[in-house]
Order: C-alpha cells, then sequence, then structure tokens
C-alpha cells in the first residue's frame, strides 16, 4: 500500500469536495440548518462544531481512497462516475434511514434534493481521487 499516493489523493478529494460544496452549503444546507435549530434549538445547531465533521471528513476520505484504489479506479472520468454512484449510494441510504428515524428533520424533499447534491459533490470527489491514483501511481 502506498501511503504517499493514498494520502495525495486523499488531499486532492477533501480540496475538491470543500471547493464542490461552497455554493450547495450558502444556498441549501445553511438556510435548512438554521430553520431546524430554530424549530428544534435544543437538538440542532445552526452553527455545527467543525472539529468532528473534519475528523469524520479526513477518515471517510482515506477510506474512500483506498476503496478506490482496491477497485482501480483512474483518471478523473472514471474517478467521476464512481463517485457519483458512491456518493448517490450512500446518500440515499443515510438519508432514508434518518427519514425513518427523524421525520421531522428529513423530509422527503430534503433526501432528494441533499442526493442530487451529493451526487454532484462525490463526483467532483471521485475526479479528484482518481486523477490523483494515476497520476501518482
Amino acid at each position: 500500500m502506498n501511503i504517499k499516493k493514498l494520502s495525495i489523493a486523499a488531499v486532492c478529494g477533501l480540496v475538491a469536495t470543500m471547493l464542490g460544496s461552497i455554493v450547495p452549503t450558502m444556498l441549501f444546507y445553511s438556510p435548512h440548518l438554521t430553520s431546524l435549530a430554530e424549530k428544534y434549538p435544543d437538538v440542532v445547531n445552526a452553527l455545527p462544531n467543525v472539529v468532528p465533521v473534519m475528523i469524520g471528513m479526513i477518515v471517510y476520505l482515506f477510506v474512500t481512497v483506498i476503496i478506490f484504489d482496491k477497485m482501480g479506479v483512474k483518471g478523473t472520468k472514471e474517478g467521476a462516475m464512481t463517485g457519483i454512484w458512491f456518493g448517490s449510494g450512500l446518500w440515499f441510504f443515510f438519508n432514508t434511514q434518518m427519514m425513518g428515524l427523524l421525520p421531522a428533520l428529513f423530509d422527503i424533499n430534503y433526501a432528494v434534493v441533499d442526493v442530487l447534491i451529493s451526487a454532484f459533490m462525490y463526483a467532483l470527489q471521485g475526479a479528484a481521487i482518481g486523477w490523483a491514483l494515476e497520476r501518482f501511481e
């Protein structure tokens, strides 16, 4: 296992995800989170604690990079396509579970929009990871 290659791919994925999430966060996620925080102030923070979010993102990215590497994903196109189905599947699963557990917080409209946005963000992430895995072989 080439730790240097995997680390570079994870950093590329992190940068792509952060850049790709700026507009969706401003237009969709922040307003949604703010409205939930107003309705449920004891449950939802309007401004999330970014430390656990970043720790989770870094661990998740390393796992994703290892999976992409083991699958033989190479190049931006293959990475983007893999990212789309990987991210869409992950967030479809998560959102449907949350719809069942917390229906007041996760409705079908939110879930559909979130899966579509996730497909876009994971396409960028996958393309960056695929590029790095091919480039730094």
